[in-house]
């Protein structure tokens, strides 16, 4: 009931700070890479000289997006903090504030139908981006598609005049384009796409691409970056930058200072001189399936994975973590690690294709998977850590990595909430 009630506070306060300050809104939604795309837009925006804020950490629901045009973070159990939250909005409302932003880059997540609506209900962006769409949340929907549709909301209702951003390399997305009344922008690695990354390459070292518009090309060179998925974010951030008369030039530039949020792809120095992939934010079998692919492409003494479970997958659990083991055996592991009530599909999907059951090993305790590896791992050795939010496998990340003092550096979910 008091989430209710202030729930609807901070919907109404939101609804009139917006119209008080007209700011450009930019609507960001997808099964997975919002965060990164929300990060690498509000890189590229930097380059017009316009004030910016970007959603606060992952805030992307119905108390997440009124808090991110607020400006406040959460109150959580505190009803003086929320007194806070209230008595900012009311100010804004009542002074007009100089420095609230141009530009608001908001995530708009969904978890079961009629999300969307009632977050548009709250804001209308006049740009939107559809990132990804895949099995998350089935456990509220009846299928993929209807996850789709529930995301593409956002860019239906966007203005004749905005944009709509799209994945076209993702058949689902592209197959409504037509349904949309504003212009559309398509961004991906396939021929077809407006803004596309060709001759991709990705090492230890970072990653490289070209970056292609029409006619135009510029490389992109990001060292210590080897994700595949933030190549879509960047690509996304670039179509954003196109909409605001920005150069490829110009873009590429704004580029330079992108680092990916924590927990998503980075590379952190491990135990005995090995290396670390710290993917710990959050897992679907449509995010691991890349990660497992970069990890395959590097070059290594050995090759761990240590997976936790996929969680939200509804009745696409138990095939999820099946294909996520066969992909898994697939690219060749030389060690299969897992922790969690679901994860034996993944071991199961692996040993039914190929992996040896010598390469695959069940722990129940994050202390003994860190244990384990502290004894196993040798130089130039590279671990894949992933797993769902409720999976913690940060955890195992912290335990087994160089400078374990650098983790609130570092690392998700180092906070004191999540102690």
């Amino acid at each position: 009931m008091i989430k209710k009630i202030l729930q609807f506070f901070l919907k109404y306060l939101a609804r009139g700070i917006l119209r008080k300050y007209q700011p450009e809104v930019i609507g960001i939604t997808g099964s997975v890479g919002k965060t990164t795309t929300k990060e690498a837009v509000a890189q590229v925006l930097q380059a017009t000289g316009k004030r910016v804020r970007s959603s606060i950490k992952n805030y992307n629901n119905e108390i997440g997006v009124p808090l991110t045009i607020i400006g406040c973070s959460s109150g959580k159990s505190s009803f003086r903090n929320w007194l806070q939250v209230v008595g900012k909005a009311l100010k804004l409302l009542i002074k007009k504030e100089s420095s609230y932003p141009e530009v608001l880059i908001l995530e708009m997540g969904i978890d079961r139908p009629g999300d969307m609506k009632y977050l548009q209900s709250i804001v209308q962006p006049t740009i939107g981006i559809v990132t990804a769409v895949g099995p998350t949340h089935l456990e509220f929907f009846e299928s993929v598609e209807q996850i789709r549709d529930e995301k593409m909301c956002l860019v239906k209702k966007i203005p004749s005049k905005g944009s709509a951003i799209l994945n076209y390399d993702q058949a689902l997305i592209r197959e409504k384009k037509e349904k949309i009344k504003s212009s559309v922008l398509t961004f991906g690695l396939h021929e077809g796409a407006m803004m596309r990354a060709e001759k991709l390459n990705i090492s230890r070292q970072g990653l490289q691409f070209n970056l292609i518009l029409n006619n135009q090309k510029e490389t992109i060179v990001l060292p210590n970056i080897i994700s595949k998925s933030v190549v879509y974010a960047l690509l996304a951030a670039a179509a954003v930058g196109v909409t605001y008369d920005l150069s490829l030039l110009e873009i590429k530039d704004a580029f330079k200072g992108f680092k990916p949020p924590r927990g998503r792809m980075n590379l952190i120095e491990g135990a005995e001189e090995s290396l670390i992939i710290d993917d710990t934010y959050n897992a679907s079998p449509q995010s691991t399936f890349p990660a497992l692919e970069t990890m395959s492409s590097l070059q290594a003494n050995r090759k761990v994975v240590v997976f936790g479970d996929m969680l939200e997958l509804g009745s696409y659990s138990q095939k999820g973590h099946y294909e996520v083991g066969k992909k898994a055996a697939e690219v060749k592991v030389d060690l299969l690690m897992t922790i969690g009530s679901q994860v034996k599909n993944i071991s199961k999907g692996a040993r039914e294709n190929g992996l040896k059951e010598e390469k695959i090993k069940v722990f129940n305790s994050h202390e003994e998977i860190i244990h384990f590896l502290k004894k196993f791992l040798q130089k130039e050795d590279l671990v894949l850590v992933k797993g769902s939010q409720g999976a913690r496998m940060d955890k195992v990340v912290k335990g087994i990595m160089r400078e374990s003092q650098r983790a609130s550096e570092l690392l998700v979910r180092q906070g004191p909430e999540w102690s």
